[in-house]
């Protein structure tokens, strides 16, 4: 191969290495959703709320619910549903934590199933969109006097079977770069079909 041959070479694995920087750019993200302290009954009960506006989803994000299996559930429900608490109709549910749920275009709502932990602000409302501008999330619905009143059902007594919810992730900020190690992978792929083409 000549001097033509090798800067062409050089060239293509650099047009690769760039595209692959490009995807990894835009890759998604994993919401770990409240953080450390994971999916449970709030404290204070606009906790989730405040928790959503600090982060920005995008489509294809994910959504990483961080719960004990039997003691919560993440099911995603209408906006109604949401501003009520009702448990009555979930559009899907999920039961065994941790939950990955992936983010998709418009507002999606969250809520726990268990009795009482919506009403006691265990509820999320994501808005996401495929432009990586859009940020938050919108602010919770204002309660009515009369729930603003009554004071929410105690939480169910755990059982001591009951495993304790999984460990944060390690950056405890919500969010981490779950694409990386794939684009790397590609990248690798890439770059070797790259040099076996000038090979042969």
């Amino acid at each position: 191969m000549g001097r033509n041959g090798t800067v062409f070479g050089i060239n293509a694995v650099l047009v690769v290495a760039c595209l692959a920087v490009l995807r990894l750019c835009s890759a998604q993200t994993v919401h770990v959703v409240g953080g450390s302290s994971g999916w449970k009954i709030p404290s204070p009960s606009s906790f989730y709320s405040t928790w959503a506006a600090t982060q920005t989803f995008n489509v294809g994000d994910i959504l990483e619910f961080n719960f004990a299996t039997n003691s919560h559930t993440v099911a995603t429900v209408s906006q109604s549903d949401y501003t009520s608490c009702s448990t009555a109709s979930p559009i899907s549910i999920k039961t065994t934590g941790p939950a990955n749920i992936t983010v998709a275009a418009g507002t999606t709502y969250f809520i726990c199933t268990f009795t009482g932990h919506c009403d006691a602000g265990q509820k999320l409302a994501v808005t996401a969109s495929s432009s990586s501008s859009t940020t938050s999330s919108p602010p919770p619905p204002a309660t009515s006097p009369a729930a603003s009143t009554t004071p929410p059902p105690p939480a169910a007594a755990s059982s001591p079977a009951t495993s304790p919810p999984p460990p944060p992730s390690p950056a405890g900020s919500g969010a981490t770069p779950a694409a990386a190690a794939g684009v790397f992978g590609s990248l690798a792929t890439v770059v070797m079909a790259v040099v076996m083409a000038f090979v042969y």
